[in-house]
């Protein structure tokens, strides 16, 4: 399975990308779950993918509310179970370098530079 976020100015890009996807995946016998699919105008909350909130809410790239709450949740459980503080500390570190590692880019950058490889304006980051 693979998580796809396609972002685009308009509605002819929008279409344009999702008749390319489309085609790529029929030609891999691979189908979009209709449940699981949204096509539209981007809400003015933002949406969450893969942990993240990304849009008008966050001014860009922010932590998911659901993110937090289920971190806290299992930073609970961990108490719960009696973990050793080692164990519990050591859940937290890796965490935090989940965490950071996609809030700390630079967003507005990365969909430039995306957008120029995309447009045929820039080569690709080696």
């Amino acid at each position: 399975m693979n998580d796809w976020l396609i972002l685009c100015h308009t509605r002819h890009q929008l279409r344009a990308i999702v008749r390319l996807m489309n085609t790529h995946l029929n030609r891999v016998q691979q189908t979009k779950h209709p449940f699981k699919t949204y096509i539209g105008r981007l809400r003015l909350t933002g949406i969450d993918f893969l942990g993240y909130c990304i849009g008008a809410a966050t001014q860009g790239l922010g932590v998911a509310a659901q993110t937090w709450t289920n971190h806290f949740a299992k930073c609970t459980q961990l108490y719960e179970q009696h973990a050793s503080p080692e164990a519990a500390a050591a859940y937290v570190r890796r965490w935090q370098i989940w965490l950071r590692s996609g809030v700390d880019i630079d967003l507005s950058n990365v969909l430039a530079r995306l957008s120029n490889t995309l447009a045929g304006t820039a080569p690709l980051p080696s």
